[in-house]
């Protein structure tokens, strides 16, 4: 599952400046731990055309097609080291799980959702995990008279549409729906959506589900389809209270 377009989904592109900070050595004391549960069930649809010759000298052809599944379920952990100066929130995050287990790397978490980590095969549901702890991730200026807003980017194929729904307890009901798109030599798409139980005094969401569909051209008449369908929920906060 290390193709270019499930890569995009997993972690972004890094630039110079950028990779030189999410890799050097950390300083900075974590000022908050956090620790979320999770489940995760990935599967992986392949199929390709095949053409042979046939014994008579004809040339004919076939599909073939593979299906690979895999679930877990672990926890989490996430220390929150500070902001950087293009706005984005410095994190260490490491997995443990029953297979899925990833030492400490760090990432930069953006108010778009956008996270860039040092490591570009950061495991999907750290991502999922990661994606709306930016401060500045839920600005309630940004909606519109429907209760939405919309982030955007033309360049990069991507647009993101969340919907509010206030919750008696002072929690955000949060819908999002997730479309991207990409060119070039290994065409393909990511849809994704996903709800939040999200906390607006502590910046976080208490509780998240996401599903998405990575398709991609991965050659001539070759296909693959990646799911992953994520469940989390806030085990531990170092700053509860």
């Amino acid at each position: 599952m290390s193709s270019p377009v499930f890569r995009s989904f997993c972690a972004a592109v890094i630039g110079g400046a950028l990779l030189a900070s999410l890799c050097a050595p950390a300083v900075a004391q974590s000022r908050r731990h956090l620790v979320y549960d999770f489940t995760v069930g990935i599967s992986n649809d392949s199929s390709n055309t095949s053409s042979f010759l046939e014994s008579g000298g004809g040339a004919t052809s076939g599909r073939d097609s593979y299906n690979a599944t895999t679930s877990d379920k672990g926890q989490i952990a996430v220390d929150i080291m500070g902001m950087q100066t293009d706005g984005g929130l410095m994190v260490s995050v490491s997995e443990t799980a029953k297979s899925r287990n990833e030492k400490a790397t760090t990432c930069a978490v953006y108010a778009t959702t956008n996270v860039v980590c040092s490591d570009a095969n950061t495991n999907p549901e750290i991502i999922s995990v990661l994606r709306t702890l930016s401060p500045k991730f839920f600005n309630g200026a940004n909606l519109d008279a429907k209760r939405h807003w919309r982030v955007a980017d033309t360049n990069a194929g991507i647009q993101i549409d969340f919907n509010v729904t206030p919750n008696s307890d002072g929690t955000l009901g949060i819908t999002s729906q997730r479309d991207q798109t990409f060119k070039g030599a290994q065409p393909g798409s990511i849809h994704s959506t996903a709800s939040y139980v999200y906390d607006p005094a502590k910046y976080m969401p208490t509780s998240l589900k996401e599903y998405t569909i990575v398709r991609e051209e991965t050659g001539p008449g070759s296909y693959s389809n990646i799911t992953v369908d994520l469940t989390a929920s806030l085990a531990g906060d170092s700053l509860k209270g």
